[in-house]
């Protein structure tokens, strides 16, 4: 019997030096604009504003993010979520990685850990009209009639 919930859709794939697992919920980048219990877990969360705003109760106090809003929420931090209004929703997918042994072409372990291994808190990314694109035709690619297939999933977080 698997620990993984039956909405749960899993993608583990190899690039470069890493393992990368990501973990969709309810589908691809799983829409929400329900309230969460407060938690923590022991991978990271990507989240991502699309529409009206959020509130992100925290250790570190209250936030609100509001659309195009992009967080990453780094392992053991207690934290919850309530949309502003219900026009707000959210996408979000969790993610680990591990390195794996081999020569490779490009340290993306290495990189991966300067980018989120220092992570103490929560951490808002600066707007990005640009990531705010991909990630929008991500979505819109996935929930058209014609969805995408496993290896286009994979293009796009590689990007």
């Amino acid at each position: 019997m698997s620990d993984v919930p039956a909405d749960l859709l899993r993608i583990r794939y190899k690039v470069e030096n890493v393992i990368l697992n990501i973990d969709l919920e309810g589908g691809f980048f799983g829409l929400s604009n329900s309230a969460s219990t407060p938690h923590s877990h022991r991978h990271y969360e990507f989240h991502f504003v699309l529409s009206g705003g959020l509130k992100l109760w925290s250790d570190g106090g209250v936030r609100e993010i509001k659309k195009d809003g992009i967080i990453v929420i780094p392992p053991n931090v207690l934290h919850y979520f309530t949309p502003l209004d219900e026009k707000s929703f959210k996408s979000s997918f969790c993610f680990s990685f591990s390195r794996i042994n081999g020569k490779t072409d490009f340290d993306l372990y290495g990189f991966l850990v300067s980018a989120f291994g220092g992570m103490d808190g929560i951490t808002e990314l600066p707007s990005s009209p640009s990531l705010a694109m991909l990630l929008n035709k991500i979505l819109a690619d996935f929930y058209s009639e014609k969805r995408s297939d496993r290896f286009r999933i994979k293009t796009y977080f590689m990007l």
